[in-house]
C-alpha cells in the first residue's frame, strides 16, 4: 500500500512538470517565423519587427587609393595608402611602386597623419590599394 502511494506521489508531480514544460506558452513574448522547411521561434521580441536592421548606412564616401583597416574612434580610422614622399621602392619587382604607409585618417577633416613610414616596405593590409 505504501509503495502505491509513493509511486503516485512521485508520478503526479513528474507528470505535471512534464506537461508544464512541454505546453505551448501563448501568453509569452514569442514570435514564430515560418520558412519553407523550418520554423524559427524568437523568444524575446522587444516589439521590433524582425526584418528591421539595427544598423543603417547613411552615407558611403569613396576613398580612392586608400584602404581603411580599423577604427580608432567614431571620427578616426587607420588607413593604408601609398607614400610618395619616401620615393619609389628599390626592389626590382616593385621598382615602379611607392611604399605603403600607415596613417591616422580623420573622417571629418579628411586629413592624413602618418603613423608608421618605412622605406622599401608595404605596411598594413592594403593589398587592394592601387597606387
Amino acid at each position: 500500500m505504501k509503495a502505491n502511494v509513493l509511486k503516485i506521489a512521485v508520478a503526479v508531480p513528474a507528470l505535471l512538470l512534464t506537461l508544464a514544460a512541454c505546453s505551448d506558452n501563448k501568453a509569452g513574448n514569442r514570435e514564430v517565423i515560418k520558412e519553407p522547411g523550418k520554423s524559427i521561434t524568437v523568444i524575446e521580441n522587444n516589439g521590433k519587427p524582425s526584418s528591421v536592421p539595427d544598423v543603417s548606412v547613411v552615407t558611403s564616401d569613396p576613398h580612392a587609393h586608400v584602404a581603411i583597416t580599423d577604427w580608432l574612434d567614431e571620427e578616426t580610422v587607420i588607413a593604408v595608402k601609398t607614400n610618395e614622399s619616401l620615393g619609389k621602392m628599390s626592389l626590382a619587382e616593385l621598382a615602379d611602386a611607392y611604399p605603403r604607409s600607415l596613417y591616422r585618417y580623420n573622417l571629418g577633416t579628411k586629413q592624413f597623419e602618418p603613423l608608421k613610414e618605412q622605406k622599401d616596405a608595404n605596411l598594413g593590409d592594403g593589398g587592394a590599394v592601387a597606387g
